[in-house]
């Protein structure tokens, strides 16, 4: 596996990111990594300010928050008006809950119409891989975190 030592990125998440933690980090040794499980995009709105250092076009901002419930058009603004000219990257969920759909399509409307987002869609790459996840449809079992950890990675390394 390649290790990746010119770029720090951010990624801030819930328990998904918490999963995957370990794993991006052997392969990211410079990332800051912030997951909590049962973190809500509302709650990290709060946190955002700890990193307000992070608000420059060179920056990397991973996003990792549409798990545990849903949110608005307006908090997911907020939150990516935050970092600034940040480049901000969006996970999109995968999810056995009535929300997924609604997360995700937010995701993408914010990307296709902020210059400086893009999106990362873990919902089609993990799609018909039920071998990513354990039992309860939403944490990560190892393959599952290689392949999160590769999809980031493949956005994330390209600017």
């Amino acid at each position: 596996k390649q290790v990746y030592t010119n770029i720090s990125p951010l990624l801030i998440g819930d328990s998904v990111m918490v999963d995957i933690g370990e794993e991006f980090k052997s392969q990211v040794p410079k990332a800051t990594i912030d997951g909590k499980v049962g973190r809500h995009l509302q709650e990290a709105l709060s946190i955002a300010g700890n990193y307000s250092n992070y608000n420059k076009p060179s920056d990397k901002v991973v996003l990792e928050l549409g798990t545990n419930g849903d949110f608005t058009k307006e908090q997911l603004d907020n939150l990516i008006d935050k970092f600034g000219k940040a480049q901000v990257y969006l996970v999109n969920t995968r999810v056995p809950r009535s929300y997924e759909s609604h997360v995700n399509e937010l995701m993408a409307k914010a990307a296709k119409n902020k210059k400086n987002v893009t999106l990362i869609d873990w919902y089609s790459r993990s799609k018909g891989h039920t071998e990513y996840f354990a039992p309860d449809g939403i944490h990560l079992e190892n393959d599952g975190v290689e392949a999160l950890t590769d999809e980031i990675l493949k956005s994330i390394k390209k600017k």
